[in-house]
């Protein structure tokens, strides 16, 4: 028999440790299995390799030679996605042109079909069938990697809109044209901190953007500041009408 240094079974666990933990604390938690550092990266590395090359022939399948696998079972009229890049620190990796690359972006997204409520008392939500998404190619465009991911899971056909999350980054704009029938929808801390950033009275806008629902002793206050958003987007966007606020 070959010699075998995990099995599949141990390499899944490594793995799914290192979705929660460090890699130095995963390495000490299956110290008493025998493996050392060297060989868990090692193992990582390879479920790593084989996930880019799948991701890689799927691609070209699709893309170049117009094969495309049947689509996923699960079927949403509206499929929600929030996307983010994480920043990882890196010890030795250079760039192309040779100089020291101090962080790496990895970009991901996460889709799912809504939330529900769960059973106890305090308020809390779930979300509904969530997929997870990590782009590891550089070679391939971030949202036809992402594509790719949501067909495999869900019938796209049935699918009338995706509500496209995440912050004002262009790769994640670039979204509205690949994926199509699109609404852009920032998500919570960027548009604070968005609201905050333009007016003095950021939280009011904030507030009201997020509830629908505006105190009626703020509501002259917030009708000042959209007043003042439409002064400034007229100047720039030679539009003629605007819907009042009501």
């Amino acid at each position: 028999l070959s010699y075998v240094r995990a099995t599949p079974d141990m390499t899944q666990s490594l793995v799914y440790s290192c979705t929660k933990s460090s890699f130095r604390e995963v390495t000490r938690e299956h110290s008493s299995c025998g493996l050392s550092r060297s060989t868990i990266h090692s193992l990582l590395q390879s479920v790593a390799e084989s996930a880019i090359q799948g991701e890689k022939q799927e691609h070209k399948n699709c893309f170049d030679e117009g094969s495309l696998s049947p689509p996923g079972g699960s079927k949403s009229t509206i499929l929600y996605t929030e996307t983010d890049g994480i920043h990882i620190r890196l010890q030795r990796e250079k760039d192309r042109r040779g100089k020291r690359r101090r962080h790496y972006e990895l970009k991901s997204c996460i889709a799912y079909e809504g939330w529900e409520r769960l059973p106890q008392r305090q308020e809390c939500y779930r979300l509904v069938n969530k997929k997870v998404y990590c782009h590891g190619t550089p070679g391939i465009p971030f949202w036809d990697g992402a594509g790719l991911m949501f067909h495999r899971y869900w019938d796209l056909s049935q699918t009338d809109l995706v509500v496209l999350g995440g912050d004002d980054a262009g790769w994640i704009n670039a979204g509205m044209d690949a994926m199509g029938l699109c609404v852009r929808q920032q998500d919570g801390f960027h548009l604070a901190r968005y609201c905050r950033r333009g007016w003095k009275e950021g939280k009011v806008v904030y507030d009201a953007l997020r509830s629908g629902v505006v105190v009626s002793g703020e509501l002259y206050q917030l009708k000042q500041i959209l007043v003042h958003v439409i002064i400034i987007f007229r100047s720039y966007m030679d539009i003629d009408h605007f819907t009042e606020w009501s």
